[in-house]
């Protein structure tokens, strides 16, 4: 039986994939990829794979940021004017790849009576995560009590990138 919580949240986000002038489009200036024009409800069960990191913030899926959500949606239910997650096109199929926001969607994911997730959607699934490290950078809403982006989660980013040779360390060439 599905939840009251869950089934307000779900009649919210399909709602919000139809009348979507107050959610926050994305900037993707200077990006290889894009945004599409209008919003997806997206059914979970056409999310295929984990977006095991969150690029803009490292440590992002830890159980006392879940916990923060949840109770959001607790007080608040579901407020499109924080913007969106973001879905990735998988080639040739009607499935999606976790892009950006992965942590609320772990938290709907969870809620009885939720079934999808209304998100942007890439253009392309070609994306560097370079770009999605700078892209995810900019789509990290404004939760209280911390900033969107603060200078140690910028760090890890580029350790991370730094690791997986997408981005040049000091005195490195990029390959």
């Amino acid at each position: 039986m599905a939840s009251n919580l869950g089934l307000k949240i779900q009649k919210k986000m399909v709602e919000a994939s139809k009348n979507f002038s107050e959610i926050p489009f994305p900037n993707t200036e200077g990006l290889s990829f894009g945004i599409k024009k209008t919003p997806v409800f997206v059914p979970f069960a056409n999310i295929i794979g984990l977006q095991d990191t969150n690029k803009a913030r490292v440590h992002g899926s830890t159980p006392a940021h879940k916990t923060h959500i949840r109770q959001s949606y607790e007080q608040i239910g579901f407020d499109k004017s924080l913007g969106l997650p973001t879905l990735k096109p998988i080639p040739n199929s009607p499935d999606y790849d976790p892009f950006d926001g992965y942590t609320r969607g772990d938290v709907l994911i969870e809620i009885d009576g939720v079934q999808g997730i209304t998100a942007w959607e890439t253009d392309t699934s070609n994306i560097s995560d370079y770009e999605r490290s700078i892209y995810a950078g900019r789509m990290n809403p404004n939760p209280a009590p911390s900033a969107p982006l603060v200078k140690k989660d910028v760090l890890a980013m580029a350790k991370i990138l730094i690791r997986d040779k997408q981005l040049p360390g000091r005195n490195r060439k990029p390959e």
